[in-house]
């Protein structure tokens, strides 16, 4: 069962407005996080920091409620879905709520995509240990989730729950992962959106419109098969068009591109 496409659009007339970003998404509980972190992305790009969270949360809601309508008990139970909803119940004040619904996805009973899930759950976790008063388990469970993001050196699920607020408060000789909290804030405090660095500046060969499409799903956690399934091609196509990307970007891997295509403004820009 399909859903609607999810659009990012700004205020004021949308006709009149030079970027624009869609991503068709699936009735499954991946859906929810692609929209959330498509939602936070775009409005970075678009230098609305300040609205990406309260935009995310809505977001979440209402995709939440859609997916939870058309899927069964067990996979209506699935980690997204239930971080999803910690979510919510963290911004209606109901952290020992938020806690119970995380509690399964941090044990590992729900079933995950992927283990950046996991991550964002230690992340929600800290952020309700902290609501109840308890800066210890918050700390811990903030290691927690650095435990896990440090192999791929993660940062957008820092950025996508405003968990930088978090590290800012963590002592440094309170954590092992020193230099990747460093390289998050780093990145999070970077330059503003309204200015384009000189990398950005460079020249890039412009890809195809099946490549761009391509490129948007790369900063969500869906595999390289998985996007196929969305867009509807075999593995190979995606895998071509993958290598694609990166050589137009100056590209090494997937960070590195969806890094590129943030500077040059080519997840967001209405080009498709």
């Amino acid at each position: 069962m399909g859903m609607p496409v999810h659009q990012a659009s700004p205020p004021g007339d949308a006709a009149q407005w030079p970027y624009h970003s869609s991503l068709p998404l699936g009735a499954l509980p991946g859906a929810i996080p692609c929209a959330r972190l498509h939602t936070t992305a775009v409005l970075w790009e678009w230098g609305m920091e300040a609205l990406a969270q309260p935009a995310e949360l809505a977001v979440s809601e209402l995709v939440t409620n859609a997916v939870r309508a058309s899927l069964d008990a067990r996979r209506a139970s699935a980690g997204e879905i239930r971080n999803a909803a910690a979510v919510t119940l963290l911004a209606e004040q109901d952290p020992a709520a938020a806690r119970r619904e995380l509690r399964v996805v941090l044990d590992g009973g729900a079933p995950v995509l992927s283990y950046l899930t996991q991550v964002e759950a230690h992340l929600l976790d800290a952020f309700a240990c902290r609501d109840l008063g308890d800066e210890r388990a918050s700390r811990e469970a903030a290691e927690q989730a650095l435990n896990l993001a440090e192999p791929d050196r993660l940062i957008l699920p820092f950025a996508m729950t405003g968990a930088w607020q978090l590290l800012e408060a963590l002592p440094r000789h309170g954590t092992s992962h020193a230099a990747l909290v460093t390289d998050i804030l780093d990145a999070i405090r970077g330059p503003g959106r309204g200015a384009l660095n000189q990398r950005a500046m460079m020249p890039v060969e412009e890809l195809s419109k099946t490549e761009l499409r391509v490129l948007r799903y790369l900063p969500t956690n869906l595999t390289r098969r998985e996007i196929a399934g969305e867009l509807s091609v075999s593995l190979n196509t995606v895998d071509t068009h993958i290598r694609r990307i990166y050589a137009k970007l100056g590209a090494a891997d997937r960070s590195a591109a969806v890094e590129r295509g943030r500077e040059l403004r080519l997840l967001s820009v209405g080009r498709t």
